[in-house]
């Protein structure tokens, strides 16, 4: 009766499960981009959404200081701030649906 259970519940996910389950999986997939790759994708969105990219930027960077501030400091710095913006990018753009500009990357299955 459990697995009957489980399979309606399953069954019963809407849309905003599957939004944020797609957005899981866009979220891995960037951590696997190049750098190279993730400059190229945010340099477009600074091109196409140029104020919303320079918010999600500032919300990157005042979360970093507040969890990671040694990560600032850190070869690593410009790496972390570029992953956390493409991924407020993504999660800001969530709700009314990533545009397609924004999610062209091999993303795992």
């Amino acid at each position: 009766m459990g697995d009957l259970a489980g399979a309606r519940a399953g069954q019963q996910a809407g849309p905003q499960d599957r939004r944020r389950e797609e957005l899981h999986r866009l979220y891995e997939a960037a951590n696997e981009l190049d750098d190279d790759r993730l400059r190229r994708l945010l340099l477009q969105f600074e091109k196409k959404r140029p104020r919303i990219y320079r918010e999600q930027r500032q919300s990157a960077l005042a979360q970093l200081e507040r969890e990671s501030p040694e990560i600032l400091r850190t070869a690593n710095s410009v790496r972390a701030v570029d992953l956390l913006s493409f991924k407020y990018a993504l999660m800001h753009y969530q709700e009314p649906g990533i545009p397609e500009w924004l999610r062209r990357f091999p993303r795992p299955r």
